[in-house]
């Protein structure tokens, strides 16, 4: 068993190559380019090496120049396998490598078998090569030859490839002057018979028409009236579809058998003799054609065979010639549309030719390009682009643009740069390099942008960021960084440094005396003066008022915890409170996730019948380290960060699962009420939200009841009213809490799609004392019956409220007298006992 280095770049013939290496029993490696073959064959010493000749990074024939030259792997058996040079040229080479075998793509798998055991016979072997030196200069003048002469033959071809459409046009208008493809078919189909003396010609193509395809079929050698009673071929059934598939001619002697074994419907002659051929391009099958039963009554022959083939090459050419006309026509209109973005693009726009020895000289540039550098097309023609930055070599970043143009690639840099006059601006240059059919490198194409105004505006706003605005002296940000740096180097160094805090004594005398314009020079000379006091090293600096600044955000916080629309002045307790709040803010968002919130439910008994109707859900929050926090303490954080969204869906959620599971463990059909907030109207996804946890637990709607205050629904009115309406739709009560507090009007309470008032504990206080408040709560209840609502009256406490609200019809009360908010447990255990 042999070690055996299989290197090609295609994975398909390296595994070809390994199955085959494989089957006789060796051991195989794999590279993918001559540099990795060369580093295996130094660690692995293969006793031979399969090498293509054409990849990428090192090709075959450098590969093995290295190899000869190497004197410890000098002896390595080597076979070249290649399809892209002639013969000769190949062997050529071969011979000063001292590679004794070639083998030429496309072969067998004997050739290679047979290659494989003949360069591992030990007396093959014997002859060493180990003696082959090569010439590095004829060598290398070899190989550039066979690499030009590669070059040469591509464009023979290509320049053949023109030739010929020259020629088939040619021949298009010889045949009889025919444009329509389809009469030139026609002709194609009956000279085809006549030529070849057939009997009978079958023309099918299949045709694109809009990304639609259309079979179309030509007959010749039929009657008038047989060819329009005969039904159309299939294109891709039996032999003629074979023939499609393969793209190869088949010719058949049936000996009288029926049409139907080729593949031809029922109703065309008998076959004797047929012969089909593809008619194709290079690139695609349009479909073929059949001729049958040579009128001599011979079988057709080889030769009519190739008869046959030419004709329809001849249509797979027309076709060819009138798709590459239009692709040509398409390509042409396209780049006169690049020709004239480039043009008049607004960005300069300038390509070289990669060229070292001339220094990658210019061959073109936009009009963009000489308005932005004053220099006209014809001055910069054949100059290297670095005559922009005259002698300013100093710039880092020109070495990523050296990189682009030795390696390949992009890069995107900005440079100083000069226009004709000497002026400089800042140019923003994207570079990409351009590649030919060989990967060499061709172009540079570079695209400038003017970017001398964006780089005044950021040294403007990067000096406003570290320098006070009225003293230019730095800032708090550039002192900082200038301390950092200073601390360092004096640790590193082992060195003192000092920070002196120097204020102005009775300097607000000054401001409130003269005005702060005098107060501002007096800064201004002071920190001139300062500023001159000081080396260079040294570093002055103004703090600001940044405390003052924090002093009035805290105040303004506190005006937002008293209600807003208001005026607090600063004092030290402030900024304590702030924290506070920020420090339950951040408890809060982790509130839910640690199972810290709960609900508790305040009993409402229904006065007519003595029966607990149903309870209002309050939202309780034991803090692990707090206790229990007060809901006026934490509610209008929550408002204020939107914590109130996560926290009212929770609500929902656990609301409807306790409904449902009093109900399953007792059979209690007791209700619960929630408050909703004016944010989660706002939201837009309330009604969505209830209605899919009632229907996730089958929970009857009307046992949820939702509770939202005159200010709720006047703050998004449009959105609440029409989220309350969709809620009242699907069967959940709704209840206007805290009646008579808010700023609406009675014109907007008819508007509101309400089953229930809720009169609030401001007037139910004093209702046993207090005439007026007595004659609000009468008039409320009046008012709800009136508009056909039930009314629960809050904060009842007290016997004498119970008996005037009885007194005057309300239909149910809750508050203290008959029960405060419970646990959910004990609120069980009330029903159990009530």
């Amino acid at each position: 068993m042999a070690r055996i280095l299989i290197v090609d770049d295609h994975e398909p013939n390296r595994e070809l190559v390994a199955s085959l290496a494989g089957y006789l029993g060796h051991l195989v490696l794999e590279a993918a380019d001559g540099a990795e073959a060369l580093h295996i064959v130094c660690e692995e010493r293969p006793e031979l090496v399969i090498c293509d000749l054409v990849m990428p990074v090192m090709d075959g024939y450098e590969f093995v120049r290295q190899v000869r030259n190497s004197p410890d792997i000098a002896n390595t058996e080597i076979i070249f396998y290649t399809a892209n040079y002639r013969e000769e040229e190949a062997r050529s080479l071969a011979r000063q490598l001292g590679v004794k075998r070639i083998i030429f793509k496309p072969c067998v798998p004997e050739d290679v078998l047979e290659a494989i055991e003949a360069s591992l016979k030990a007396e093959d072997r014997e002859q060493t090569v180990g003696s082959v030196r090569v010439d590095d200069e004829g060598f290398e003048a070899e190989h550039t030859r066979v690499l030009t002469d590669a070059l040469s033959r591509k464009s023979d071809e290509l320049e053949k490839a023109n030739r010929r459409l020259a020629a088939l046009t040619e021949i298009n208008l010889q045949l009889s002057g025919m444009r329509d493809a389809g009469r030139m078919l026609e002709t194609i189909c009956r000279d085809a018979r006549v030529l070849l003396g057939a009997s009978y010609c079958i023309l099918c193509v299949n045709e694109s028409h809009n990304s639609e395809q259309q079979v179309r079929v030509f007959l010749s050698g039929f009657s008038q009236g047989s060819e329009q009673a005969l039904p159309c071929p299939d294109l891709d059934q039996g032999i003629p579809g074979e023939v499609l598939r393969q793209r190869s001619p088949r010719r058949i002697s049936s000996g009288g058998s029926s049409t139907l074994s080729i593949g031809l419907p029922q109703g065309y002659p008998l076959i004797r003799s047929c012969v089909v051929s593809p008619i194709m391009s290079t690139s695609r099958v349009y479909g073929w054609v059949c001729l049958i039963n040579r009128l001599d009554g011979n079988d057709f022959s080889e030769e009519d065979e190739w008869l046959c083939s030419s004709h329809a090459a001849m249509a797979g050419r027309v076709y060819e010639n009138r798709s590459l006309y239009l692709q040509l026509e398409s390509r042409a209109r396209q780049l006169q549309l690049y020709d004239r973005a480039i043009g008049e693009s607004s960005n300069g726009i300038v390509i070289c030719r990669a060229d070292k020895e001339e220094d990658n000289p210019i061959i073109y540039a936009n009009r963009a390009f000489t308005h932005m550098t004053g220099y006209a097309h014809e001055e910069v023609m054949g100059l290297s682009p670095r005559f922009l930055l005259a002698d300013d070599w100093a710039q880092p970043e020109l070495d990523r643009l050296r990189h682009c143009m030795r390696f390949g690639g992009s890069a995107r840099v900005i440079l100083r740069n000069y226009r004709k006059d000497g002026r400089m601006f800042w140019n923003e240059v994207a570079m990409a390099a351009v590649h030919d059919e060989t990967e060499e490198v061709s172009h540079f194409i570079s695209v400038f942008n003017d970017v001398t105004e964006r780089k005044r505006y950021e040294a403007a706003l990067e000096y406003q960021a570290n320098h006070d605005a009225l003293t230019g002296l730095p800032n708090r940000n550039l002192l900082q960084d200038r301390l950092t740096h200073a601390i360092s180097r004096a640790d590193r160094e082992g060195t003192e440094l000092a920070v002196l805090l120097i204020d102005l004594d009775q300097f607000k005398r000054v401001n409130d005396g003269l005005g702060h314009n005098v107060g501002d020079v007096l800064i201004q000379k002071v920190a001139t003066r300062m500023d001159n006091c000081v080396r260079d090293s040294d570093t002055v600096a103004r703090l600001g008022g940044d405390e003052l600044l924090r002093n009035a955000d805290a105040a303004m916080y506190r005006v937002k915890e008293l209600g807003r629309n208001g005026m607090q002045f600063y004092s030290s307790d402030m900024n304590t409170r702030m924290r506070d709040r920020l420090s339950l803010e951040q408890s809060l968002r982790s509130a839910i996730h640690n199972r810290e919130l709960s609900l508790w439910y305040q009993p409402k008994l229904d006065l007519a019948s003595g029966r607990i109707y149903s309870a209002e859900a309050l939202l309780r929050w034991h803090h692990p380290d707090r206790g229990m926090v007060s809901p006026a303490e934490f509610i209008p954080v929550a408002e204020e960060s939107g914590l109130i969204l996560p926290t009212g869906a929770w609500v929902i959620e656990e609301s409807t699962r306790q409904i449902d599971q009093w109900h399953r463990a007792d059979k209690h059909d007791v209700g619960i009420a929630i408050n909703i907030s004016a944010h989660q109207f706002s939201h837009g996804r309330l009604a969505e939200q209830v209605q899919q946890a009632l229907e996730r637990l089958a929970i009857p709607p009307e046992r949820l009841t939702v509770e939202v205050t005159e200010t709720a629904i006047m703050t998004h009115m449009d959105v609440t009213l029409r989220q309350l309406q969709t809620l009242r739709d699907i069967g959940v009560t709704v209840a206007l809490d805290d009646f008579g507090t808010g700023y609406s009007s009675l014109t907007y309470l008819k508007h509101f799609p309400t089953d229930i008032l809720k009169i609030d504990r401001s007037f139910v206080t004093d209702i046993a004392s207090d005439a007026q408040s007595g004659a609000i709560v009468d008039t409320i209840i009046k008012l709800a019956h009136n508009l056909d609502m039930r009314v629960v009256a809050e904060g009842v406490e007290t016997r004498e409220q119970l008996k005037f609200l009885k007194a005057h019809g309300c239909d149910e009360i809750q508050g203290f007298l008959f029960s405060k908010p419970l646990p959910a447990r004990d609120f069980l255990a009330l029903l159990h006992r009530h």
